[in-house]
Parts: structure tokens; C-alpha cells; sequence
């Protein structure tokens, strides 16, 4: 029988490249959700890349413009059936919280909007009845929402996800709940071992994610590129029916000449700051604990820490717990060059902390590991990269590598001076990491997603979607999509055997 299999194609649609070669090369149904403008509808609509089972179009059943009141019982039931908390998702995304430089949406815009969701979710999965949803890692309130109610049907939720080591991701059911799909492996790898661990790690390291992203964005910063995208913007800013949909709603070409220019002024006062009141020397003969910033907004904290948001508290609930003779050592993250800067005040906040030292972002990360006495990070892969350097570590929520023994999780923040003397000598235990490591490789995949996901963004995030403009985007990552479609096939024909044994 096939497998039904359902896909959230949303953003830069790279998706869609997944969509295909599975399409091509797995006799299953496949069904989709799409969140586009307009013009985009008319190329899914015409397209013939995919023979769609279903299609459901997001912006046609979803209203930010409706003015009745929301069904409050209604909520009720579904935050009751799903057993989750609906407000902690809404503050997980971005545009309903405070990273929304256009919009305010109030009490009654959110509630209707979830209300619509869930039904428009239900009506999806009534109709289709998917074995699988296949979905990117979470990042928005819909697509969290989504796979909530998918996992509570008993549909199998295959995520992508990071593994935490750069270029291979895992496929999960749920990436913030550490839940995985994972196959018995065994604890003895040829390949790895002790004289290699940390090898093994300098070569995935995640820092050359962003390099590689730096450089595909870059093609999009000449000036044909940057004067394309300028009257696309015109264009939809311009244009109310582009606007429909809460992540843009609100925007107008006025806003727009407004907010742009006062990021822009923003940045290079966060960045004059930084240049006058932070020194590139920086003395690593004290004690001291390392704190890596998150970006922000970011996924990792918004959704898998949601009470830990606020790094600024976070930053001073450490420095309280310090032992005396020890210092704090913060440093931002290496892609904030990439995204929106904060503002000079979040620094200023941070200088403030006598106890507390502000370093900079492209100061030597891995001296900083070498002298430190433990990372404390909230869902950060600091944590994991600490443990080559045989340091503790401490983290406000699970990850994937909190089950090792040198890890603690402090959820009471009560508890972290204590946490921190009681982790002060803790040596890391080289054989469970060794096999942790072996049990990550043996699971994952060597994709480079930032590479896949960056090429499909060049070619149609202000662009009109073209069949042959998808199809060079498919042909360029053949190799890392064929990897995907092969994993993908593998996990499907596994679990669907798994299910009919078990009927």
C-alpha cells in the first residue's frame, strides 16, 4: 500500500526539491500544504513537476482580518486534546512577539488566528490522512502547531534536524523533545575513537555553516541584486493582497522606508559601540565561565527554552551564582553579523555586570575553551563543543547532549550556584563521549542544509517561481537531495513495516 506523505512547503520552497525527488523515486501519495503570495499560487497551480494527491493553499483559509470573537472553548479543547500550552507556541514566534517592527497584534488577532489554524490543520488531516509529515526543523507558531497536532492523530513526524555536529543532520519526531528515530547501533566504531574525538569534531564544526551562508548571501549583495529586490519590496509592500498572511501583515511601503533605514542606523551604532567599549585583549589566566550568545530571534531558545528567553537575566542570574574569583565571559555569536543586530543597550546591559566580561564575537573560540573552567549555554552546541575540551557543562533545557554525565540541566534557577560548584572539577568521561559520537554518526547524515536551503533562497525568494529555475536548484544539490530522498525512503519503508507487524 503507499505511504501518504505530507509536506509543509513554506519560505524559500526547498522543500519542494525534496518533494520532487521523492516523487520521482518512491511510488507514494503525496499531499501538500503551501504558504506563498499570489504569483507563487499560479506557478503550484500550473506546475508539473508534482502530481499533488492534494494541495491546500494557507493564505485561503487563514484571515488576519477577522473581526469576530474567537471560540475560546474551542482552544480550550484542542490545548486540552493536544495537552500542550498554545501561548507558549504564540511567544515562540517571531512576528507575535517583541521581534515585530510592523505589527502589533492583540489578544483577539492571535486567538483567531490559532483558532482558523487548527481548524484549516484539521480539515487537512481528516481529508488526506497522512502516515508521514515531513516538515524542515519548527520555527514558526503554524508549522510548531502543525506538527503538534500530527504527532497527537499518531502521525509519524519525520523533522529534520540538527545533530549539533556541522553538515549532519538527524531526522527526529520532535528536535526541542530530544525524540528521536534512531537505529540500534553499536558502541564499538572503527572509525572513532578516542585518539580522533576531537578530529572528529574540528571537522564538523558548525562554524563553517556560516561562512559558506556568508558567501552564497553575498551573491545577492551586488547592486543588480540588491536594486531587484528593492522594487520586488516595492512592489509587495505596495500591494495589500501580498500582505494577507500575519508574518506580513501590517507592512506598507511607508513602514517600510521607516523601519529599514532605523535597522540599518542601528547596526552601525551597535557596531561603533562595540569598537569603542570592547578590547580584543583578553586575559585567560583568571577563572572564569563561558556564556555563548544565541542569536536572536532563534528557534533554539524561542522554542526548546521558552522561559530562558530573555538572555539579559540569564547573563545576570550567572553572574549571581559565580563563585568569588570567578568571572563571566560572554560572547556574542558568530552569525549575528548575518541577521538584525540587538541594540547598543542590550551590550551596555551586559558591560554593566561588574563580575561579568564582554568579549568579542571573533575572538579565538577554541582558546576560550581551552582556558575556561565550564560553558553554561542555554540550548547552545557550545555545550557539546566544551566537552572535546574536557569542560562541564551546564544548559536551561534538554539537548542531545545533556544525558552525558558532565552535563547538567538547571530549570530552577535556585539551583545553578550550586550546580556550578558541584561541576567545577568534573572531569568528561572520554568513553561515553566516544560513544555518543559513534552513536550520532551512525544516525545522521552529512547534508549541508544552509547550502541547499541558500540556493533555492537566491533564485525565488524575490523572484517569480519558474519550473526550470527549480529544477537547476535540484540539479545543483543532486547530490546532498539524493542523500535526503534515500534517508527519507529508508525511514518511510522502515516504520510502515514496523506499523504492519504490529496489525
Amino acid at each position: 500500500m503507499q505511504p501518504k506523505l505530507l509536506f509543509l512547503l513554506e519560505g524559500a520552497f526547498w522543500y519542494f526539491g525534496i518533494a520532487k525527488c521523492l516523487f520521482d523515486n518512491l511510488d507514494c501519495e503525496i499531499n501538500s500544504i503551501i504558504s506563498c503570495d499570489p504569483e507563487q499560487k499560479k506557478f503550484f497551480q500550473n506546475q508539473k513537476l508534482i502530481d499533488f494527491t492534494n494541495v491546500w493553499y494557507y493564505r485561503d483559509h487563514v484571515n488576519v482580518e477577522l473581526s469576530q470573537e474567537p471560540n475560546i472553548e474551542y482552544l480550550k479543547n484542542i490545548e486540552n486534546d493536544l495537552t500542550i500550552n498554545l501561548w507558549n507556541i504564540v511567544y515562540g514566534d517571531r512576528y507575535f512577539y517583541k521581534f515585530n517592527e510592523y505589527y502589533h497584534f492583540s489578544y483577539n488577532q492571535i486567538l483567531l488566528i490559532l483558532e482558523q489554524q487548527c481548524k484549516f490543520i484539521e480539515e487537512i488531516l481528516d481529508k488526506s490522512s497522512p502516515d508521514f509529515f515531513i516538515i524542515h526543523t519548527t520555527d514558526s507558531q503554524f508549522n510548531r502547531l502543525l506538527a503538534e497536532i500530527c504527532k497527537s492523530r499518531g502521525i509519524t513526524v519525520l523533522m529534520q534536524g540538527p545533530s549539533r555536529f556541522g553538515f549532519r543532520e538527524l531526522i527526529y519526531e520532535d528536535c526541542d523533545k530530544m525524540t528521536k528515530i534512531l537505529y540500534p547501533v553499536s558502541k564499538h566504531n572503527e572509525k572513532i575513537n578516542s585518539k580522533t574525538l576531537q578530529n572528529y569534531f574540528k571537522s564538523h564544526d558548525s562554524s563553517e555553516y556560516f561562512e559558506q551562508y556568508k558567501k552564497r548571501i553575498a551573491k545577492m549583495s551586488s547592486l543588480t541584486s540588491i536594486f531587484e529586490r528593492l522594487l520586488k519590496l516595492i512592489f509587495v509592500y505596495s500591494n495589500k493582497k501580498y500582505l494577507t498572511e500575519y508574518n506580513l501583515y501590517g507592512r506598507t511601503l511607508g513602514k517600510l522606508i521607516l523601519v529599514k533605514p532605523k535597522l540599518k542606523l542601528r547596526k552601525l551604532y551597535a557596531n561603533y559601540f562595540l569598537k569603542k567599549n570592547i578590547s580584543n585583549k583578553v586575559n585567560l589566566n583568571v577563572p572564569f565561565i563561558y556564556f555563548p550568545l544565541h542569536v536572536e530571534p532563534e528557534r533554539a531558545i524561542s522554542f526548546a527554552a521558552p522561559y530562558f528567553t530573555n538572555q539579559i537575566e540569564v547573563i545576570t542570574n550567572i553572574a549571581k551564582s559565580l563563585p568569588i574569583g570567578v568571572k563571566l565571559y560572554v560572547k556574542d555569536h558568530p552569525a549575528a553579523s548575518i541577521f538584525d543586530p540587538r541594540k547598543a543597550s542590550f551590550y551596555k546591559e551586559i558591560i554593566k555586570l561588574q563580575n561579568v566580561t564582554l568579549i568579542p564575537s571573533s575572538f579565538d573560540k577554541d582558546k576560550i575553551f581551552e582556558k575556561c573552567s565550564m560553558v553554561i549555554t542555554i540550548a547552545g552546541t557550545s555545550g557539546l563543543e566544551a566537552t572535546f575540551f574536557n569542560k562541564p557543562v551546564i544548559t536551561f533545557t534538554e539537548t542531545l547532549y545533556s544525558k552525558l554525565s558532565h552535563v547538567e540541566v538547571v530549570k530552577n534557577l535556585e539551583d545553578l550556584p550550586l550546580t556550578i560548584k558541584k561541576l567545577w572539577n568534573k572531569n568528561v568521561d572520554t568513553n561515553e563521549l566516544l560513544d555518543f559520537v559513534n552513536c550520532i554518526d551512525a544516525n545522521s547524515k552529512k547534508i549541508n542544509i544552509r547550502s541547499i536551503a541558500s540556493s533555492f533562497e537566491i533564485r525565488f525568494r524575490y523572484n517569480i517561481l519558474k519550473e526550470k529555475d527549480f529544477l537547476e536548484a535540484i540539479n545543483e544539490n543532486k547530490k546532498d537531495l539524493k542523500k535526503w530522498v534515500s534517508w527519507y525512503t529508508d525511514e518511510i519503508n522502515r516504520i510502515k513495516a514496523i506499523k504492519e507487524n504490529q496489525t
